[in-house]
Formats: C-alpha cells, structure tokens, sequence
C-alpha cells in the first residue's frame, strides 16, 4: 500500500496544482486498474528492444475460424523471427491488453459473436465498461490509441480504413484517418482497403498533416490486394530509412501518425485483378441492399461477400499481413531504443507472496505395453512443476489477482525454458522474478502400465547453481513482498540468507520440506547463522518432521524438559504416536508454528502463538470430509496446502507473533480447502481453487 502525500500548493495556482494532482493520481490509478501490459512486452519496453503493434479486429471480425487464429499465431511468429517482440491489442473483460498469451489469442478468436464488437478509440471506454465476459477487436484508430499509451511507436495491420464510396453523400469516413492525425504511431500496411474511396482517403489524410509513404520503387499507393493504385505518394527505399522518418518526427514533437504503404507480395498479384472485379461487385451489391448504410457493419459484409465472390482473397489477405508484419518489424529492429512508455513504469505492483526454489518441466512417459531391453509404445506428457512452482500456482489460483504472487526460480533461454514461460503466461503468473540460467530444471519420469514409477531423471542442479544467497536476496530486496515461501531444493546457504533477511524484513517465511532426502537442509541452514533465527512456518509431512528432527539434533543438539508421563498424555489426547509428538517438539525449538500434514489423519498444528510457557499448543485437526470416488490425484495436494496457507498469510497485516491460534487454525482450513480441490483434479495443483476469503 501507497502512501499518498498531499502539499499546501501556492494560492495563486491552488486550482491548476489540484486539478494537475487528481489528474495524475487518476490517470496512474485507470492505468493500473484497466490497462494490462504483458511481461514480454513490458520486458521489451523497459530495455528499449523493438516492439511491433498488432491489432485485434481482424482476428474477431476479419478473418474466417480457425483460419483467424492461425494467421494471429503466425503474424506474431514473423514479428519474433525479425527480432521483434509482438503487441496484440485487445480488451478482455473490460481491461485493454497489450500483449496477449497464447490463450487469450485463442479465446479472441473463439469469441461469441454477441458478446464481441469492433473496438475503435470511440468505442474504448463502452467496451471496457461492459467487464467480465466482453470482448473488444481493436481497429486501427483503437490499435493505436493503447499503442502509444504504452509506448509501442510501429503497428502492423492489413490495411487502414478511409474515406468510403459515396462519402461526400454518406460521410463515411474511418476513425483511423483522424487518429493517424493525432496520435504519433507508424502504421506498416498495404494501402487502405481497396473497397475503399483511395484517392478521397490520401487527400484526406494530407489536410490530416499525415505522411503517407510507400515502398514501391515507382511511387505507387497499395491497393490492398494489389500493389498499384494508381496513386503516387513519395518513396521510401529501405526499412532503414523509414526509422530516421519516425525518428525525425519524434524529435521535431509532431504528435500525428505516419503511413507506410507495403505492396503486396508479387506472388498474390495475379489474384489482384479477379480480386479487384469481385470488390466492385460486392460494392455495387452493398448499395442495392443498403448495407452501405449500415456503418461499422459495412466493411466486415464487404469483406466477407468479397471472399465469397473470389475464394483467394482470404488466402492473399492472409499474405499480405505477414509481409507488413515483417516489414514493420525490420523498421522496429533499425528503430530499437528506449522510449517513453507510461503504462509499462506503473504497472507492475509488489507481489504479496514470493516462493523461491525449483520450477520444472516434467516429462512423464507411461508405456501401454511392456518391452523390456526396447522403446515402449506409450504416452509422453509435458508439465510445468517443481515445488516451489506448484506452491506458487496454488498461491495465485486461491489469491485470485493477477500480479500477486511472483516465482522466483531459474529459467533457461532454451526450448523448456520457453515453455515454462509459455504456460505461466497461459495461468497469469507473473514471470518477472525467474533468473536466468545456463539450464533449465527438468524431471523425466518412466512409468509401468500401472501408472508405477520405473526409473526417472531428476535435473536440477541448475536451481543450486542459480539460485545464489546473492541473487535470492537481490530479487527479495526488488519485489518486497508480504510473505515468502521457499523449498528445499535451495543450498542451506541460500536458506539461511532467506531467513535472515525476512527476519531483518519482519516478512514471515515458510518452509516447504520437499523430500525426505532433502527436508534436513533446513536444520543446516539454520546452524550456519551467527544468531538463531526461528523458521516461521513450515510445512512438512510426518517423514519428513522425523528426519528433520534427527537432523537438528546433529547440529543443533536441543535438550527437553518433557517427562514421558507428559508425552504419553499428549500423545493419548492428540491421538497420534509420541514418537510424531516428540519430533515436533524437537523442531518446536528452532520453528514458531508447524502444519504437519498427516494425510488422511489431517494436519497436526504445533505453534507458539499464543503460548504461555515454552512448549507450543498442539491441536490434531481432522482431515475434512473426502469422497474415495473422486479422488484422482494425490502428488499436488501438500504444495497446495502450502500456497493456500502462504496466500491466506498474505492478506494478515500484524507480525506473526501476534497471530492468535484461531488465526493458526484458519490457515489450516484454508490449506485443507484447497488441497482437497487438488486431490479431485489431475493436475498437480487444481486449476480452480477456492479463494481465502470463501
């Protein structure tokens, strides 16, 4: 939370200061709340590397399924193997997106038509307002409106809109003329649409004050579907020459917008002509029908009818758009370097929770027969896991808001480190706290018919090797966060540096055990500090509490002041075995509260908080209600409990130390929640998770 300082201003501008004030505090709040930035595009912005514009409408209205999202995936690849990073503009459940996942790209263009509509700068606001469930394809003039507010300067399209046939009876003129005369973005296309008025459009756009700039060698203005219009406008030779005119706008404070005309690819010209006479016809149809009338329906059944009459158009439409987006993207390279970009400055908040440790891409293969010596026949799996990852997705699945939890784990710039960035982008993790690495962390597991482990590959050194007491404490002092959680696939080294640094913080941190082999690594962190620094919370099932017990013992030796009188009493009320009580006791010494997690047994609580001597209160809370039927999965739901837990711990504004044990006990009905939704999916953590405050 922000503090926000208010000043006396001087009497003779009191009104303009407080008016400039709200203004500001009011733009950076609609920013955060409405306008969403991709970690990708946010990344590329902050490092001034090229970022290329790409709008919305034609995947929503111009281009038939599945061909629509097809062509999307493709236009962002061409834009990445130029060196840029691509920007599709749309507005999801009433927030503007600049930079869409895979996912979204794909729920844009499976939108339900009554629920979606064409998004120009006029229709912004409206969209945005209508919220969850609405989608907005952004149209040029609505492209380059959310461009420029985040800094983005070059946009690739088909084509812009115009002046219309008959405009000078109808005034039909697009709203991408207008804004090409305000708004400061490089628009790369093939010419307006040639169902379009062109030589009205270009004089058009000239009382604008537009540029209008074409890459034919003989000065001709793209006719969309043909490189010749019949319009000359000046020539601009190379992409290299397109950046020094942006540039040079840019410097000389011009605030309009530029037009640079790309032909065609010469492969589709010989579609051009039969193209063109279905163009006309479906011109001259739309005046007999009054469809020429009708306003933003006109272009989408003019298109449409086209494709009808000339079945290649679809095919040179969808040529032409990867061409621009190369072309622009080339200008984008040449043009690369920092620039001013509002949105991307303020939108990126503090995570609440931050989970530091191993996020992995398991690779599970099961055979379907048998054949030993040989290659099976079988099925092959990818999924992103490790347990700080699993932890973390539970995090943000039951805290519900987006940028609220951030990872911090190592992530390669290789083919599984894509991967893993790709399916975090798909769940709206937040991807700003991986580091990288040389390699990234993969696990290969082999399984019988049986679903039973045969042999496996565990590769995870890279997690040691990246995550440094350096590193670890760097990302920590940079996200600042309520709440950290970590696994034990870190070195004690890296431990001890998280705990004594969340103790200097006054951030509680909880320790997730990982394994029986590992747990201990804790106990050793804990032995390397100059001063005992209890763990806060912890979070390991009932192997792992005896392991971690005989562990202490060896480097920390503890003594009790416990008769075994006393133990078989706890152990006859609890319920649970005095060898379990015991161990927790031990760990009781260097750790403030325990969610030991029994299994079917359900959680046994060990905490100080509110103790009144030096033993901790013990509670056995009984596992909830389960139905055996609908048990699926059981490997997720302990990094489930612990990411509802360190969610739920997230949203407490005291210390830990003034936690009460009804507190204590609310976590634990929060991580049971949860873990029982994962023990009724088959993913690792269930992708639905109920929220702390349900």
């Amino acid at each position: 939370m922000v503090a926000k300082a208010t000043k006396t201003p001087r009497p003779n501008c009191q009104k303009a200061a407080a008016t400039s004030a709200s203004t500001s505090w009011t733009q950076t709040m609609w920013s955060q709340a409405r306008l969403v930035v991709s970690e990708g595009v946010q990344a590329a912005l902050q490092a001034g590397r090229a970022v290329v514009a790409l709008e919305s409408t034609i995947i929503t209205h111009g281009l038939p399924r599945p061909i629509n999202f097809d062509t999307a995936v493709a236009v962002e690849d061409q834009v990445r193997a130029a060196g840029a990073e691509p920007a599709t503009i749309a507005v999801l459940d009433g927030q503007a997106h600049i930079g869409l996942s895979r996912s979204q790209l794909e729920r844009v263009a499976d939108s339900p038509p009554e629920r979606t509509v064409k998004a120009s700068r006029g229709g912004l606001a409206h969209i945005m307002a209508k919220g969850r469930g609405w989608i907005g394809g952004t149209t040029v003039s609505g492209t380059m409106a959310l461009a420029h507010r985040a800094g983005v300067r070059i946009f690739a399209t088909g084509g812009i809109g115009g002046v219309h046939r008959g405009a000078e009876h109808s005034m039909d003129i697009s709203a991408d003329l207008t804004e090409l005369g305000r708004t400061p973005v490089a628009v790369f296309c093939s010419g307006a649409k040639s169902i379009l008025d062109i030589p009205r459009t270009l004089e058009y756009l000239e009382t604008q004050g537009v540029p209008v700039l074409t890459f034919h060698p003989q000065g001709q203005f793209p006719c969309f579907y043909t490189a010749k219009s019949g319009c000359h406008v000046p020539i601009v030779s190379s992409t290299e020459e397109a950046a020094r005119t942006i540039e040079l706008n840019t410097t000389l404070g011009l605030e309009n917008g530029l037009v640079f005309g790309v032909p065609i690819p010469s492969e589709f010209e010989q579609d051009g002509v039969i193209i063109q006479r279905a163009v006309e016809q479906a011109v001259q149809e739309s005046v007999e029908q009054g469809i020429d009338r009708l306003g933003k329906q006109v272009t989408p059944w003019l298109l449409k009818r086209v494709s009808q009459l000339a079945h290649t158009s679809v095919r040179s439409n969808v040529g032409l758009v990867l061409n621009n987006a190369r072309v622009a993207s080339e200008c984008a390279v040449e043009l690369a370097g920092p620039s001013p970009s509002r949105v991307a400055q303020v939108y990126t908040p503090k995570p609440k929770v931050v989970v530091v440790g191993c996020a992995a891409m398991d690779v599970t293969a099961q055979q379907s027969t048998s054949a030993p010596g040989s290659t099976a026949p079988g099925n092959v799996v990818l999924s992103t896991g490790g347990v700080a990852h699993n932890i973390a997705l539970a995090a943000h699945a039951t805290l519900q808001e987006k940028k609220a939890v951030a990872l911090v784990a190592p992530c390669a710039d290789d083919a599984i480190g894509a991967l893993l960035r790709s399916q975090m982008d798909d769940k709206a993790m937040r991807t700003d706290g991986l580091v990288s690495s040389s390699k990234s962390a993969v696990c290969n597991l082999v399984l019988d018919q049986e679903g039973d482990l045969l042999t496996g590959v565990a590769d995870m050194a890279c997690v040691e090797d990246t995550l440094t007491p350096d590193i670890v404490q760097q990302k920590l002092s940079e996200l600042r966060p309520s709440v950290v959680g970590m696994d034990a696939n870190l070195t004690p080294d890296t431990i001890a540096a998280i705990v004594r640094q969340c103790a200097s913080d006054g951030v509680p941190v909880l320790y997730e055990p990982t394994s029986v082999v590992k747990c201990g690594r804790g106990m050793d962190a804990l032995a390397l500090l100059p001063r005992l620094h209890p763990l806060d919370m912890i979070t390991p099932n009932q192997f792992e509490v005896r392991h971690m017990a005989a562990r202490l013992q060896d480097v920390l030796p503890i003594h009790h002041a416990i008769s075994s009188l006393q133990l078989e009493q706890m152990s006859r009320k609890l319920q649970l075995p005095q060898s379990l009580i015991y161990d927790a006791l031990t760990l009781s010494k260097v750790t403030h509260t325990q969610f030991i997690k029994l299994g079917e047994l359900g959680v046994l609580l060990v905490s100080h908080a509110e103790a009144r001597t030096s033993l901790p209160n013990m509670i056995h809370v009984h596992a909830r209600r389960l139905d055996p039927r609908k048990v699926i999965n059981t490997t997720g739901a302990g990094d489930t409990f612990a990411g509802a837990v360190l969610a739920r711990a997230s949203t407490l504004s005291q210390p830990i130390t003034s936690w009460t044990m009804q507190t204590m006990l609310d976590l634990v009905e929060k991580g049971q929640h949860a873990a029982q939704h994962t023990l009724y999916s088959s993913h690792a953590v269930a992708p639905h998770l109920p929220s702390w405050h349900t």
